[in-house]
């Protein structure tokens, strides 16, 4: 079971230094702690009593600059900040606003649109080096991105969503292969559960094209909850 407070650890043999990311993100490097520490806070099975009863205040301790790769693997989610620039949020909402592609509609006002990567600047968005460097770092260089939403909650159009996981993917067509369940078509696109193996070489990309405050559907994500196994009781 993962830890409700560790989220991330690692150890520079070198420097005897232990680095440890929290499931609140923030980062902390531990000196002069030897390897032996390092293992059984590792093998520890209650990591958090672990630290608190030999590490916290035992280690001389730094604060680290924020790593989003080790924040997205301890909280399961990270906030980056200026990732596209103001001239191409105002194209991508000309393009959606202009665009013939199939929407969803409710009172008269557009709340989705789905297989964005049809339109080709949402396409070429999707392979820019601002996105695909993050991608990168996570999962690979090999990543592509193998679907785009749009979603625009507004007073006309909005609608509750209880905790979940995302667990469907689009996929061409429909084909029975072990593992592969809950078939269902949106919007005339087939999507399946695939085996958690294929959803953890997986990560999502949410781009706000407009601020996103309290006031204004921010999406919650419960920490470390990316860790648990798949279709957990919420």
């Amino acid at each position: 079971m993962p830890s409700s407070v560790i989220g991330h650890i690692a150890y520079q043999e070198s420097r005897s230094e232990l680095i440890v990311t929290f499931v609140s993100g923030k980062t902390y490097a531990y000196g002069l702690v030897p390897k032996r520490v390092y293992e059984d806070f590792r093998s520890s099975a209650a990591k958090g009593n672990f630290f608190n009863a030999h590490i916290r205040d035992r280690y001389p301790a730094r604060r680290m600059k924020s790593d989003p790769t080790h924040e997205l693997a301890a909280r399961g989610c990270v906030t980056l900040r200026h990732v596209v620039d103001s001239f191409r949020i105002i194209r991508l909402i000309e393009v959606l606003e202009g665009s013939e592609h199939r929407r969803s509609e409710r009172r008269g006002e557009t709340y989705g649109m789905r297989d964005l990567l049809a339109l080709d600047e949402i396409r070429e968005l999707s392979q820019s080096a601002a996105i695909m460097s993050l991608v990168h770092a996570v999962i690979g260089p090999e990543a592509r991105a193998v679907r785009g939403i749009f979603f625009d909650k507004t007073p006309a159009a909005n609608w509750p969503v209880q905790w979940h996981q995302d667990l469907s993917i689009a996929v061409t067509e429909k084909s029975d292969i072990e593992g592969w369940t809950g078939w269902s078509t949106k919007h005339g696109i087939p999507h399946v559960q695939p085996p958690a193996a294929i959803l953890e070489r997986m990560v999502s990309v949410r781009l706000h094209l407009d601020d996103c405050g309290v006031d204004n559907g921010p999406l919650k994500v419960r920490s470390g909850t990316a860790k648990f196994p798949k279709k957990f009781a919420a």
